[in-house]
C-alpha cells in the first residue's frame, strides 16, 4: 500500500473507531476471520488491496466478505457466520500451503519458493516506496493480514539493520515475519 493510501486508511480507521466504537483489537479479529475465511473456502488468501476494501469501506467487514464468498461459491453462510466457525481453533497451515500463500500474493505459482521470496520482497520494496517499515507491513499484510504492531517493527527493524545489503535485509525479515504465529495458523 502506497504511503498516502496507509496514511488515508488510518485516518478511516480512526474515524470509524471514533464514531462508530470500532475497536482496533475487532479490526485485527475481522482480518483474521476474513483471512481464514479466504482460506478455507477459496484456498487462497485475501490480497491486501482486497483486505483493505474489507476493513476500510464495509461496516461489517467479515459480513461482507462472507457475502461475497457465497455469492461466488453457494457455501453455507448461516455456518459461515456462525459463533462455531468464528471461534475455531487455529488450524496450523501445513508446509506447503504456507510456501503457496507467497506464491500466490506474489503472482505466480509456478516459482520456486526462494523465486517467491526474492519476487515479494521486490513488490513490497515498490509498495512501500523505499519506507523501510513500509515495506515491512505491505510483507506483513502479504502474509498475515494485518500491519505489524510497535513491537513487532522494532523487532525487525533490529534485524533489518544488521545487513549492509537492502535485500539481505528484507529477507531477514520475511524469515521473520513466517515465524509468527499469524502466518502458520488460520
Amino acid at each position: 500500500m502506497r504511503p498516502f493510501l496507509i496514511k488515508l486508511v488510518s485516518v478511516i480507521l480512526i474515524f470509524r473507531i471514533s464514531s462508530v466504537g470500532f475497536s482496533v483489537e475487532n479490526s485485527i479479529r475481522e482480518a483474521r476471520l476474513i483471512r481464514r475465511l479466504f482460506l478455507d473456502i477459496r484456498k487462497v488468501p485475501p490480497s491486501p488491496e482486497e483486505l483493505n476494501w474489507y476493513l476500510c469501506y464495509n461496516p461489517e467487514p467479515y459480513k461482507a466478505a462472507v457475502d461475497w464468498i457465497v455469492s461466488q461459491t453457494g457455501v453455507s453462510k448461516e455456518y459461515l457466520l456462525s459463533e462455531e466457525y468464528k471461534q475455531k481453533y487455529p488450524t496450523k497451515l501445513d508446509q506447503s500451503m504456507l510456501d503457496f500463500i507467497i506464491k500466490y500474493q506474489c503472482g505466480n505459482s509456478q516459482l520456486s519458493i526462494e523465486e517467491s521470496n526474492k519476487l515479494l520482497i521486490k513488490l513490497s520494496i515498490i509498495e512501500g516506496e523505499d519506507n523501510v517499515t513500509d515495506v515491512f507491513d505491505y510483507m506483513a499484510f502479504c502474509l498475515i493480514s494485518r500491519a505489524t504492531n510497535v513491537q513487532e517493527t522494532n523487532e525487525l527493524l533490529k534485524i533489518y539493520k544488521q545487513y549492509s545489503k537492502e535485500e539481505d535485509g528484507y529477507y531477514a525479515v520475511l524469515q521473520q515475519l513466517k515465524t509468527y504465529s499469524d502466518y502458520k495458523f488460520k
